[in-house]
Protein backbone atom coordinates (compact mmCIF):
# COMPACT_ATOMS: atom_id res chain seq x y z
CA UNK A 1 0.00 0.00 0.00
CA UNK A 2 0.98 3.52 -1.07
CA UNK A 3 -0.51 6.36 0.52
CA UNK A 4 -2.89 4.10 2.48
CA UNK A 5 -4.29 2.80 -1.46
CA UNK A 6 -4.18 -0.24 -2.83
CA UNK A 7 -3.88 -1.25 -6.07
CA UNK A 8 -6.54 -3.67 -7.73
CA UNK A 9 -6.05 -5.18 -11.02
CA UNK A 10 -8.83 -5.16 -13.26
CA UNK A 11 -9.80 -7.79 -16.07
CA UNK A 12 -10.23 -5.40 -19.03
CA UNK A 13 -9.31 -8.03 -21.59
CA UNK A 14 -11.56 -10.72 -22.99
CA UNK A 15 -11.82 -13.20 -20.17
CA UNK A 16 -12.18 -10.69 -17.60
CA UNK A 17 -9.82 -11.53 -14.85
CA UNK A 18 -9.70 -15.09 -15.05
CA UNK A 19 -7.33 -13.64 -18.12
CA UNK A 20 -5.07 -12.28 -15.54
CA UNK A 21 -5.62 -14.14 -11.88
CA UNK A 22 -3.51 -17.54 -10.44
CA UNK A 23 -6.05 -19.85 -12.09
CA UNK A 24 -7.29 -20.84 -8.34
CA UNK A 25 -10.43 -22.70 -8.71
CA UNK A 26 -12.20 -21.71 -5.52
CA UNK A 27 -16.17 -21.82 -5.40
CA UNK A 28 -16.99 -21.28 -1.79
CA UNK A 29 -19.11 -22.58 0.99
CA UNK A 30 -22.54 -24.11 0.43
CA UNK A 31 -23.68 -21.97 3.78
CA UNK A 32 -22.43 -18.94 1.62
CA UNK A 33 -24.62 -19.55 -1.21
CA UNK A 34 -27.70 -20.81 1.42
CA UNK A 35 -27.49 -17.61 3.25
CA UNK A 36 -27.57 -15.51 -0.30
CA UNK A 37 -31.36 -16.90 -0.20
CA UNK A 38 -32.23 -17.44 3.01
CA UNK A 39 -31.47 -14.05 4.28
CA UNK A 40 -31.01 -12.02 1.65
CA UNK A 41 -34.03 -12.96 -0.64
CA UNK A 42 -31.66 -14.13 -3.67
CA UNK A 43 -33.89 -16.90 -4.76
CA UNK A 44 -32.22 -19.27 -6.70
CA UNK A 45 -28.96 -18.72 -5.17
CA UNK A 46 -28.60 -21.49 -2.86
CA UNK A 47 -25.78 -24.35 -3.04
CA UNK A 48 -28.18 -26.89 -4.52
CA UNK A 49 -29.12 -24.27 -7.31
CA UNK A 50 -25.65 -23.58 -8.27
CA UNK A 51 -24.15 -26.73 -8.11
CA UNK A 52 -25.70 -28.03 -11.64
CA UNK A 53 -23.90 -25.35 -13.16
CA UNK A 54 -20.65 -25.93 -11.75
CA UNK A 55 -20.77 -29.41 -12.76
CA UNK A 56 -22.08 -28.32 -16.37
CA UNK A 57 -19.67 -25.60 -16.90
CA UNK A 58 -16.53 -28.34 -15.32
CA UNK A 59 -14.09 -30.27 -17.34
CA UNK A 60 -12.42 -31.79 -14.43
CA UNK A 61 -9.28 -33.62 -15.48
CA UNK A 62 -8.35 -34.95 -11.81
CA UNK A 63 -8.44 -38.19 -12.05
CA UNK A 64 -9.94 -39.03 -8.00
CA UNK A 65 -12.64 -36.62 -8.76
CA UNK A 66 -14.22 -38.10 -11.59
CA UNK A 67 -16.88 -40.22 -10.02
CA UNK A 68 -17.60 -36.79 -7.53
CA UNK A 69 -21.46 -35.98 -7.27
CA UNK A 70 -19.44 -32.45 -6.92
CA UNK A 71 -17.82 -32.32 -9.80
CA UNK A 72 -18.57 -32.58 -13.99
CA UNK A 73 -16.71 -33.40 -17.04
CA UNK A 74 -17.24 -32.50 -21.25
CA UNK A 75 -17.73 -28.62 -19.79
CA UNK A 76 -16.10 -25.92 -20.96
CA UNK A 77 -13.71 -24.81 -18.38
CA UNK A 78 -11.18 -27.32 -17.70
CA UNK A 79 -10.08 -27.88 -14.03
CA UNK A 80 -6.55 -29.58 -13.30
CA UNK A 81 -4.53 -30.61 -10.16
CA UNK A 82 -0.99 -29.25 -10.09
CA UNK A 83 1.34 -30.51 -12.94
CA UNK A 84 4.77 -29.80 -11.13
CA UNK A 85 4.78 -29.97 -7.22
CA UNK A 86 8.58 -29.21 -5.68
CA UNK A 87 9.76 -30.78 -2.42
CA UNK A 88 8.25 -27.66 -0.57
CA UNK A 89 4.70 -27.83 -2.30
CA UNK A 90 4.84 -31.60 -1.75
CA UNK A 91 5.81 -31.26 2.38
CA UNK A 92 2.53 -28.59 2.90
CA UNK A 93 0.05 -31.11 3.74
CA UNK A 94 1.86 -33.28 6.09
CA UNK A 95 3.32 -29.22 7.58
CA UNK A 96 -0.52 -28.53 8.01
CA UNK A 97 -1.32 -31.40 9.88
CA UNK A 98 2.03 -30.77 11.80
CA UNK A 99 -0.34 -27.80 13.55
CA UNK A 100 -3.61 -29.58 13.80
CA UNK A 101 -5.14 -28.87 10.31
CA UNK A 102 -6.14 -32.17 8.38
CA UNK A 103 -5.59 -32.70 4.82
CA UNK A 104 -9.16 -32.53 2.82
CA UNK A 105 -9.71 -34.07 -0.46
CA UNK A 106 -11.96 -31.72 -2.34
CA UNK A 107 -12.49 -28.17 -0.70
CA UNK A 108 -14.77 -27.57 -3.90
CA UNK A 109 -17.64 -29.96 -1.99
CA UNK A 110 -19.18 -27.25 -0.72
CA UNK A 111 -18.57 -28.61 3.31
CA UNK A 112 -14.97 -28.14 3.61
CA UNK A 113 -14.69 -25.63 7.16
CA UNK A 114 -11.00 -26.67 8.37
CA UNK A 115 -8.45 -28.67 5.86
CA UNK A 116 -5.70 -28.36 3.59
CA UNK A 117 -5.10 -29.46 0.33
CA UNK A 118 -3.26 -28.58 -2.89
CA UNK A 119 -5.38 -26.21 -5.43
CA UNK A 120 -7.23 -26.88 -8.31
CA UNK A 121 -6.82 -24.68 -11.28
CA UNK A 122 -8.37 -23.90 -14.15
CA UNK A 123 -5.36 -24.80 -16.48
CA UNK A 124 -5.37 -26.40 -19.32
CA UNK A 125 -2.59 -28.89 -20.44
CA UNK A 126 -0.53 -26.76 -18.36
CA UNK A 127 -1.86 -23.57 -20.02
CA UNK A 128 -4.44 -20.60 -18.67
CA UNK A 129 -7.98 -21.76 -19.38
CA UNK A 130 -9.79 -18.39 -19.02
CA UNK A 131 -13.10 -17.92 -19.84
CA UNK A 132 -12.60 -16.65 -23.09
CA UNK A 133 -10.33 -19.59 -24.06
CA UNK A 134 -13.49 -21.85 -22.46
CA UNK A 135 -16.43 -20.31 -24.09
CA UNK A 136 -15.66 -17.23 -26.67
CA UNK A 137 -12.95 -19.24 -28.87
CA UNK A 138 -15.08 -22.40 -29.63
CA UNK A 139 -18.11 -20.13 -30.63
CA UNK A 140 -15.49 -17.83 -32.85
CA UNK A 141 -13.69 -20.46 -34.42
CA UNK A 142 -17.22 -22.49 -35.07
CA UNK A 143 -18.37 -18.88 -36.61
CA UNK A 144 -15.27 -19.32 -39.31
CA UNK A 145 -16.22 -22.40 -39.94
CA UNK A 146 -19.58 -21.47 -41.28
CA UNK A 147 -21.70 -23.27 -38.44
CA UNK A 148 -23.86 -19.59 -37.93
CA UNK A 149 -22.63 -18.52 -35.12
CA UNK A 150 -24.33 -14.94 -34.55
CA UNK A 151 -21.45 -13.77 -31.92
CA UNK A 152 -19.81 -10.74 -32.47
CA UNK A 153 -17.04 -9.45 -30.11
CA UNK A 154 -16.45 -5.26 -30.18
CA UNK A 155 -12.96 -5.03 -28.34
CA UNK A 156 -11.43 -1.25 -27.23
CA UNK A 157 -15.11 -0.20 -27.15
CA UNK A 158 -15.91 0.68 -23.51
CA UNK A 159 -19.71 1.06 -22.30
CA UNK A 160 -20.67 4.68 -20.91
CA UNK A 161 -24.50 3.67 -20.24
CA UNK A 162 -27.38 1.71 -19.96
CA UNK A 163 -30.31 2.86 -22.21
CA UNK A 164 -33.49 2.88 -19.97
CA UNK A 165 -37.31 3.45 -20.65
CA UNK A 166 -39.82 3.52 -18.13
CA UNK A 167 -43.21 1.15 -18.71
CA UNK A 168 -46.02 0.52 -16.67
CA UNK A 169 -46.66 -3.15 -16.55
CA UNK A 170 -49.30 -4.18 -15.68
CA UNK A 171 -50.72 -1.17 -17.32
CA UNK A 172 -53.83 -0.86 -14.51
CA UNK A 173 -51.55 -1.26 -11.85
CA UNK A 174 -49.73 2.37 -11.95
CA UNK A 175 -46.04 1.48 -11.23
CA UNK A 176 -43.54 2.02 -13.94
CA UNK A 177 -41.08 -0.66 -14.93
CA UNK A 178 -37.56 0.32 -15.60
CA UNK A 179 -36.82 -1.84 -18.27
CA UNK A 180 -33.30 -1.93 -20.81
CA UNK A 181 -33.15 -1.46 -23.92
CA UNK A 182 -29.67 -1.55 -25.24
CA UNK A 183 -25.96 0.18 -24.21
CA UNK A 184 -24.17 2.87 -25.15
CA UNK A 185 -20.67 3.23 -25.66
CA UNK A 186 -17.22 4.98 -26.80
CA UNK A 187 -14.34 3.63 -29.16
CA UNK A 188 -11.13 3.86 -27.78
CA UNK A 189 -8.68 6.24 -30.44
CA UNK A 190 -12.05 7.97 -31.38
CA UNK A 191 -10.88 11.93 -31.13
CA UNK A 192 -14.48 12.92 -31.33
CA UNK A 193 -15.46 10.41 -28.48
CA UNK A 194 -18.37 9.58 -29.92
CA UNK A 195 -21.30 7.92 -28.21
CA UNK A 196 -22.38 4.95 -30.33
CA UNK A 197 -26.08 2.96 -29.38
CA UNK A 198 -26.48 -0.52 -29.98
CA UNK A 199 -30.36 -2.06 -28.93
CA UNK A 200 -31.48 -5.43 -28.25
CA UNK A 201 -33.98 -7.68 -29.08
CA UNK A 202 -34.05 -9.70 -25.66
CA UNK A 203 -32.43 -8.77 -22.90
CA UNK A 204 -28.97 -7.22 -21.71
CA UNK A 205 -26.61 -9.03 -19.06
CA UNK A 206 -24.36 -6.50 -17.00
CA UNK A 207 -21.26 -8.35 -16.39
CA UNK A 208 -18.57 -5.77 -15.94
CA UNK A 209 -17.26 -7.05 -12.66
CA UNK A 210 -17.39 -6.04 -8.79
CA UNK A 211 -16.68 -2.60 -9.78
CA UNK A 212 -17.73 -2.13 -13.03
CA UNK A 213 -20.81 -3.14 -12.93
CA UNK A 214 -22.09 -1.03 -10.22
CA UNK A 215 -20.34 1.80 -11.45
CA UNK A 216 -21.95 1.25 -14.85
CA UNK A 217 -25.58 1.18 -13.15
CA UNK A 218 -25.17 4.17 -10.73
CA UNK A 219 -23.75 6.11 -14.42
CA UNK A 220 -27.33 4.94 -15.92
CA UNK A 221 -29.05 6.77 -12.75
CA UNK A 222 -29.39 3.60 -10.70
CA UNK A 223 -27.78 4.17 -7.29
CA UNK A 224 -27.58 5.99 -4.17
CA UNK A 225 -29.88 9.35 -4.78
CA UNK A 226 -27.77 11.49 -2.87
CA UNK A 227 -24.65 10.43 -4.36
CA UNK A 228 -26.05 10.63 -7.92
CA UNK A 229 -27.66 13.82 -7.45
CA UNK A 230 -23.76 15.02 -5.93
CA UNK A 231 -22.27 14.05 -9.13
CA UNK A 232 -25.18 15.67 -11.28
CA UNK A 233 -26.24 12.23 -12.30
CA UNK A 234 -30.61 12.04 -13.33
CA UNK A 235 -32.08 9.93 -10.80
CA UNK A 236 -33.86 6.91 -12.45
CA UNK A 237 -33.84 4.35 -9.30
CA UNK A 238 -32.93 4.96 -5.39
CA UNK A 239 -30.95 2.10 -4.71
CA UNK A 240 -28.04 1.06 -2.45
CA UNK A 241 -25.96 0.05 -5.53
CA UNK A 242 -22.25 -0.02 -4.57
CA UNK A 243 -22.47 -0.36 -1.03
CA UNK A 244 -21.36 -3.62 0.92
CA UNK A 245 -18.01 -3.58 -1.59
CA UNK A 246 -15.64 -6.39 0.17
CA UNK A 247 -12.29 -7.55 -0.82
CA UNK A 248 -10.61 -10.81 0.06
CA UNK A 249 -7.35 -9.11 1.82
CA UNK A 250 -4.25 -11.24 1.60
CA UNK A 251 -1.07 -10.52 4.25
CA UNK A 252 1.82 -11.86 2.59
CA UNK A 253 4.52 -13.66 4.96
CA UNK A 254 7.87 -14.15 2.52
CA UNK A 255 10.33 -17.05 4.07
CA UNK A 256 13.40 -18.36 2.79
CA UNK A 257 14.21 -22.17 2.65
CA UNK A 258 17.37 -23.95 1.55
CA UNK A 259 15.04 -26.94 -0.19
CA UNK A 260 13.99 -26.89 -3.49
CA UNK A 261 11.71 -24.39 -4.87
CA UNK A 262 9.56 -23.43 -8.11
CA UNK A 263 11.54 -21.18 -8.95
CA UNK A 264 14.93 -22.56 -9.03
CA UNK A 265 16.39 -23.06 -12.28
CA UNK A 266 12.54 -22.82 -13.54
CA UNK A 267 14.23 -20.86 -16.87
CA UNK A 268 16.76 -23.52 -17.55
CA UNK A 269 16.75 -24.69 -20.99
CA UNK A 270 16.18 -28.36 -19.49
CA UNK A 271 13.08 -27.08 -17.93
CA UNK A 272 11.89 -24.80 -21.11
CA UNK A 273 12.58 -28.06 -23.20
CA UNK A 274 10.32 -30.11 -20.80
CA UNK A 275 7.61 -27.18 -20.94
CA UNK A 276 7.82 -26.76 -24.65
CA UNK A 277 7.40 -30.67 -25.48
CA UNK A 278 5.42 -31.60 -22.87
CA UNK A 279 3.61 -28.89 -20.92
CA UNK A 280 5.43 -30.03 -17.72
CA UNK A 281 8.07 -29.21 -14.97
CA UNK A 282 7.64 -25.80 -13.27
CA UNK A 283 6.58 -23.48 -16.28
CA UNK A 284 3.42 -25.51 -15.81
CA UNK A 285 2.97 -24.36 -12.31
CA UNK A 286 0.65 -21.19 -12.17
CA UNK A 287 2.76 -20.71 -8.84
CA UNK A 288 -0.13 -21.38 -6.45
CA UNK A 289 0.15 -25.05 -4.96
CA UNK A 290 -0.78 -24.84 -1.52
CA UNK A 291 -4.19 -24.59 -0.09
CA UNK A 292 -5.97 -24.34 3.80
CA UNK A 293 -9.11 -23.17 4.75
CA UNK A 294 -9.72 -22.31 9.06
CA UNK A 295 -12.40 -20.95 11.35
CA UNK A 296 -10.85 -17.95 13.17
CA UNK A 297 -13.71 -18.00 15.68
CA UNK A 298 -14.13 -14.27 15.94
CA UNK A 299 -16.47 -13.85 13.48
CA UNK A 300 -19.97 -14.85 13.88
CA UNK A 301 -23.13 -16.23 12.32
CA UNK A 302 -21.47 -17.63 9.51
CA UNK A 303 -22.16 -21.21 10.09
CA UNK A 304 -19.81 -23.61 8.65
CA UNK A 305 -18.35 -21.82 6.17
CA UNK A 306 -14.74 -20.57 6.89
CA UNK A 307 -13.27 -16.90 7.40
CA UNK A 308 -9.81 -17.62 6.94
CA UNK A 309 -7.77 -18.96 3.51
CA UNK A 310 -4.26 -19.67 3.45
CA UNK A 311 -2.14 -19.58 0.38
CA UNK A 312 1.38 -21.61 -0.02
CA UNK A 313 3.51 -20.62 -3.13
CA UNK A 314 6.75 -22.07 -3.31
CA UNK A 315 8.28 -19.57 -5.88
CA UNK A 316 12.02 -19.03 -5.09
CA UNK A 317 13.49 -14.98 -5.33
CA UNK A 318 15.66 -13.18 -3.77
CA UNK A 319 18.58 -13.39 -1.36
CA UNK A 320 18.49 -15.79 1.47
CA UNK A 321 20.07 -12.72 3.44
CA UNK A 322 16.80 -10.54 2.72
CA UNK A 323 14.38 -9.39 5.25
CA UNK A 324 11.00 -8.49 4.11
CA UNK A 325 9.20 -6.12 7.34
CA UNK A 326 5.91 -4.89 6.74
CA UNK A 327 5.01 -6.11 2.84
CA UNK A 328 1.89 -3.59 2.97
CA UNK A 329 3.53 -0.52 4.12
CA UNK A 330 0.62 -0.31 7.08
CA UNK A 331 1.27 1.92 9.87
CA UNK A 332 0.31 2.06 13.41
CA UNK A 333 -2.50 4.74 14.29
Amino acid sequence: MRGSRSAWPRGRVLGGSSSINYMAYCRGHADDYNAWEDKFGCEGWSWLDVLPYFKKSEDVTIEALHRSPFHGTGGPVTVSAPRCLCRVSRLWPKACEAVGTPTYKDYNDGACSRGASFFQSTMRNGTRCSTAKAFLHPLLEGKGSGQGCSLEILTRAHVTKLILEHRRDPPDTGNAAVVCRGIEYVCQGDPCRTRKRVFARREVIVSCGAIGSPQLLMLSGIGPKSHLEGLGIPVVRDLPVGENLQDHITFGLVMYVKSETLGDDSGSLMNLARYMWGKDGPLASNGLEGNAFAQSGICRDIGGAPDLQFHMSATGGGPPSAQVTNPLSLRAR
